[in-house]
């Protein structure tokens, strides 16, 4: 079974819901820009025939895009950096395809990395992170204690990192995975969502064997366009990884969309300023709720636990807010590394938010 957040027509079925839900169980900007249903009619004939197999419009405008939005990168990517997916889901099942050792995983983390690697038969290790303070930090890859992890073929982990939401330093990792060759995959899907992104990109580092994972449309608020794209100063890999990807799993109103959203850097700028003043607003409500510890978070989602001592666990206080409020929030404990209390909530737009927090201490102040 998949178990992800935003399935609101499962939650639907399951609970018997018949009105709408606001939902804050998917990191998805609650924005769009302005122009894209224009894009999309203009592009809609486009439907009578195949994408161009190759995408290559699509990875120029990708490979321009993060030349011109990564400044401190001292390497010009082109398109033979680029391979693009249908959601950077796609892609990490079809960089999985196209290795063979054994995998690391840095938890708790998105639960597609372990799926993956079950799905596929990959010998995979999961690396926990400590728990210091409010906040989840990396082991100390500089340590002999990380020495049963040089024998990795690659190294999976996530940046902002899911389900937490902070970004961090990721220098002495790529140390680690550049003296012993391991494939280093980082998932910056929800990177641009941060303040100074630019100065914790992975691409910034000069090694051959990152990979870095992004998807379009989550920052630009439009999950069912299914987009996402893969970077990396391998070329040759990359063009592995195009030889072994099914044909045209982009549709053609997606390749030519994610052209336009790419040139809109107005609508990532006032994203970020949104996301900025509404992240701060809803962690300083959350950490006045005395039954629940807050997470540190730079980016589109929070990460919370309920005290030991409280008479809810996340399955409960989820199934309360659903039936009692019309709200939904996100079940953390199918994360690696977490327990059933904790939980997760998306930054949406302020009157929402506020909603949030006036069902959350009903709940927990009863």
């Amino acid at each position: 079974m998949f178990k992800h957040g935003a399935d609101l027509e499962k939650i639907k079925r399951k609970y018997h819901i018949k009105g709408e839900l606001v939902d804050f169980s998917s990191n998805i900007n609650p924005f769009t820009p302005e122009d894209t249903v224009i894009h999309i009619i203009d592009d809609i004939e486009d439907i009578r025939k195949y994408p161009d197999i190759d995408y290559v419009k699509l990875r120029n405008a990708v490979a321009e895009h993060v030349v011109r939005d990564n400044r401190k990168c001292d390497f010009v990517f082109n398109l033979n950096n680029i391979c693009v997916g249908n959601g950077a889901t796609e892609l990490i099942y079809l960089f999985m395809r196209s290795i063979e050792g054994k995998i690391g995983i840095i938890c708790p983390t998105f639960s597609e990395y372990r799926r993956a690697a079950s799905v596929l038969g990959k010998d995979h290790v999961e690396i926990q992170m400590l728990e210091v303070g409010n906040s989840f930090e990396y082991p100390d890859f500089s340590s002999p204690k990380m020495d049963e992890y040089k024998d990795l073929d690659a190294l999976f982990l996530c940046n902002p990192n899911n389900p937490d939401g902070k970004i961090r330093n990721l220098e002495k990792i790529v140390e680690f995975c550049k003296e012993n060759s391991i494939k280093l995959v980082v998932d910056e899907t929800f990177i641009e969502f941060c303040d100074d992104y630019e100065n914790y990109t992975v691409l910034n580092y000069n090694y051959t064997d990152i990979y870095v994972l992004r998807a379009i449309t989550k920052f630009y608020g439009l999950p069912g366009i299914r987009l996402g794209y893969m970077i990396s100063r391998n070329s040759s890999h990359i063009e592995e990884l195009l030889r072994i990807k099914e044909p045209w799993t982009i549709n053609s109103i997606a390749a030519n969309l994610g052209v336009e959203l790419l040139k809109d850097d107005k609508f990532r700028e006032s994203s970020r300023n949104f996301y900025r003043e509404e992240r701060k607003y809803l962690v300083e409500e959350l950490e006045k709720i005395k039954s629940i510890k807050v997470y540190e978070t730079d980016s589109a989602f929070i990460l919370s636990k309920i005290n030991e001592d409280c008479k809810y666990d996340a399955r409960e206080l989820k199934e309360k807010l659903v039936f009692e409020h019309g709200i939904v929030i996100r079940d953390a404990s199918n994360f690696l590394g977490l327990n059933s209390n904790f939980f997760r909530v998306a930054v949406k737009r302020h009157n929402d938010n506020r909603i949030l927090i006036e069902a959350l201490n009903d709940v927990f102040n009863k």
